[in-house]
């Protein structure tokens, strides 16, 4: 019998892994009562357990992975052995990092399932600081995949692909539900489907009218590194300049003489249940409970949008001279 007790002080990982719960369990129009009655029932929580367990307040993914139990769980939620795989990893991640001294506070989410666990916490997030990651023109985002798979690649004639799946839901969940993660391939098409989700939510958000502000600290080099060469990078100056004159988008350049490079993706989101910082790499996403003075210090070095937009103008036309 496990013994779901709340916990005093969640830490991150229950907010981040309930709310991954709560999304698989409304995608396939469950409610708690019919996912609480799965269970054999020797591991059977309460449906006042799950709904707690959802919002972050009781530990009970973690306490079932440890117990050796994940894929009871996965079962009730619909889901098989890689979504229990997947659970493990990230728990017993977090458990080897709150052994070496990391504090409650702090969630690494080594998952091959955070990209979708993020992009479903940032769609909760009212006005946010992000760098342009998702900011970036369809052309730009597949020379980056290239350069990044490339080597595995080579050996594939096709690119992966989700295709179409039946089911409910989103479409990110079905190929996580239904196990078909089972490669390198598959897990790669399913992330980069994740950034296009991302994407194109990030684009309705700007472009809505009244709708949470959104501020982007863009870094000087930005406007000077031409990935892909001198055609994609000229494209996406022009995209970034039409967003700032079009959306709401509040984009700010951070000049290289202020000395503070931000050359990783940190975000910061204003949440519910408070302002939550996370720093995106193409492995992982390492969420922290606090308020990023880095990011203030960005904010207070950045040009104002007018000068901003001045520059990536002049990026995209090819006039704007380097600083070195």
């Amino acid at each position: 019998m496990i013994n779901f007790l709340p916990s005093a002080a969640t830490p991150l990982a229950d907010r981040i892994l309930g709310e991954h719960l709560r999304h698989l369990r409304e995608c396939q129009d469950d409610t708690v009562a019919d996912v609480a009655e799965r269970p054999p029932a020797d591991l059977r929580p309460t449906p006042e357990t799950l709904t707690a367990a959802e919002a972050g307040l009781n530990p009970l993914l973690r306490t079932v992975v440890l117990a050796g139990e994940g894929l009871v769980l996965a079962r009730a939620y619909g889901a098989g052995q890689h979504a229990a795989d997947d659970w493990q990893a990230c728990v017993l991640g977090h458990q080897q990092h709150l052994a070496a001294g990391f504090t409650r506070d702090c969630f690494i989410d080594c998952g091959f399932g955070w990209s979708h666990r993020y992009q479903v916490v940032e769609e909760r997030a009212g006005s946010h600081q992000l760098p342009p990651v998702p900011l970036r023109t369809a052309a730009v985002e597949e020379a980056m995949w290239e350069f990044r798979t490339g080597a595995r690649s080579r050996h594939h004639r096709e690119r992966p692909s989700l295709g179409v799946l039946p089911g409910t839901g989103c479409r990110l969940c079905q190929p996580y539900i239904t196990d078909l993660l089972t490669n390198w391939s598959a897990v790669e098409a399913w992330q980069r489907e994740a950034h296009r989700v991302r994407t194109a939510v990030f684009a309705a958000r700007v472009r809505t009218p009244g709708a949470p502000s959104t501020a982007v600290l863009l870094d000087e080099m930005l406007l000077h590194r031409r990935v892909g060469g001198s055609r994609l990078h000229t494209g996406q100056m022009e995209h970034l300049a039409h967003l700032a004159e079009t959306t709401s988008l509040e984009i700010r350049v951070v000049p290289m003489s202020a000395c503070l490079p931000n050359d990783t993706e940190r975000v910061q989101l204003d949440l519910p249940e408070g302002l939550l910082t996370v720093t995106l790499s193409e492995m992982d996403a390492v969420y922290e409970d606090l308020v990023d003075p880095r990011l203030a210090d960005l904010r207070r070095h950045a040009l104002e949008p007018k000068a901003s937009l001045d520059m990536i103008r002049r990026a995209a036309d090819g006039t704007l001279s380097t600083p070195w």
